[in-house]
């Protein structure tokens, strides 16, 4: 088994959220995600550009203190032909951020106090 470091899952990220793009186009913006009954793929799509976004400028300002969080959401292009494009910079944007020396530095963690020191190194 391939240990988990912080390259490889940098690495994940990107090759991952590119899976995701190619199944989103396939499938089409109004198909039904099969493990989320209630979203469209349009949804899924928006919620991961959304979060990898938000994620990476967390890291990217070491934003430490929740009042100071994100409030603006990246915005989902409307033609679903650019979707691959803007999922493909929000993974490379939120791998980059967590670079080598990203990782040691604090940031805001929304997770419970047991997840907090979990940072795959």
């Amino acid at each position: 088994m391939t240990e988990l470091n912080a390259e490889l899952a940098r690495r994940a990220i990107v090759e991952h959220t590119r899976r995701l793009a190619e199944s989103a186009a396939a499938a089409g913006p109004d198909a039904a995600v099969p493990t989320a009954s209630k979203w469209t793929i349009s949804d899924l799509v928006e919620h991961v550009g959304q979060t990898q976004h938000w994620v990476a400028e967390i890291i990217e300002r070491r934003i430490t203190d929740p009042t100071q969080l994100p409030t603006q959401m990246a915005v989902l292009p409307t033609d679903p032909r650019e979707w691959q494009a803007w999922l493909s910079e929000s993974a490379q944007r939120v791998a980059s951020a967590c670079s080598n020396d990203a990782l040691d530095a604090p940031v805001f963690n929304p997770g419970s106090e047991e997840h907090r020191n979990r940072i795959v190194r």
